[in-house]
């Protein structure tokens, strides 16, 4: 196992593009290996955290599952820090140009409110093959 972070904070988070050209380098490096291994990515972290942002979600769920990547890479940072948590999205930028061309099957998706303020995680559940 290698754990693979992408720094969420500002000053130094990456955009959106420039972790879809990272995911986009990792495809390239594991497929560039002389092995017969299988590799498995994950994403952790949900989409929208702490206050639900689902039309955001909706957007990034519907750009992987179209494997959208002009959507994928518009997707705006300050957007992505209206919350905190949300920036985690990134991940899920980083894991679908990793799987590239495959597109994102959705599992579900559940946005779990915790308040009437809109508190709560939009959570999310998708695989590649």
């Amino acid at each position: 196992m290698v754990p693979f972070m992408l720094s969420r904070y500002l000053p130094n988070q990456a955009t959106a593009a420039r972790c879809y050209a990272l995911g986009s380098a990792l495809r390239q490096a594991i497929e560039s290996w002389d092995t017969d291994l299988r590799v498995g990515l994950m994403a952790s972290g949900g989409l929208s955290h702490q206050i639900i942002d689902e039309e955001l979600d909706h957007q990034v769920i519907d750009a992987l599952v179209g494997k959208d990547r002009t959507a994928l890479c518009a997707l705006e940072t300050e957007r992505l820090n209206r919350a905190p948590g949300t920036p985690e999205t990134l991940n899920w930028v980083t894991v679908g140009a990793a799987m590239d061309p495959a597109p994102m099957t959705l599992v579900d998706y559940l946005p779990c409110y915790r308040s009437r303020a809109g508190t709560g995680h939009g959570v999310t559940f998708g695989y590649w093959r």
